[in-house]
């Protein structure tokens, strides 16, 4: 079982807020699963969870699974509905992506190969 602890994202750089929701929904810990994972995909950012606690293969596998989903968002944002519609699929996919890739990692530290 892999987690994430309220600890870590402090750690990682979360914002006040995005440390708030945390400790709403998940307290101090939360055991990283898919159906966790998207039950708050509307709530947390999963492309700066993956910046930060994927390995820097693994956000390449994130990137490019979910390029796809981000393209389709951004040329349907004219269109409300179909925007919403492509917004929840872009969410999906990041929540889902990151939680295989998170799952799958060998290590669950905060990894910084991002920062320069």
């Amino acid at each position: 079982m892999k987690t994430i602890s309220y600890r870590e994202l402090k750690k990682a750089g979360a914002c006040a807020e995005q440390l708030a929701l945390f400790k709403c929904y998940f307290n101090t810990k939360v055991v990283v699963t898919k159906d966790r994972c998207l039950a708050v995909k509307d709530v947390f950012d999963f492309t700066w969870a993956a910046r930060r606690f994927l390995s820097k293969k693994g956000y390449t596998k994130y990137s490019s699974i979910v390029a796809p989903a981000l393209i389709k968002y951004i040329k349907t944002r004219i269109n409300t509905y179909s925007h919403y519609k492509c917004y929840q699929a872009l969410i999906t996919a990041e929540a889902e992506t990151f939680c295989d890739i998170f799952l799958a990692q060998r290590k669950s530290h905060v990894e910084r190969w991002f920062i320069k």
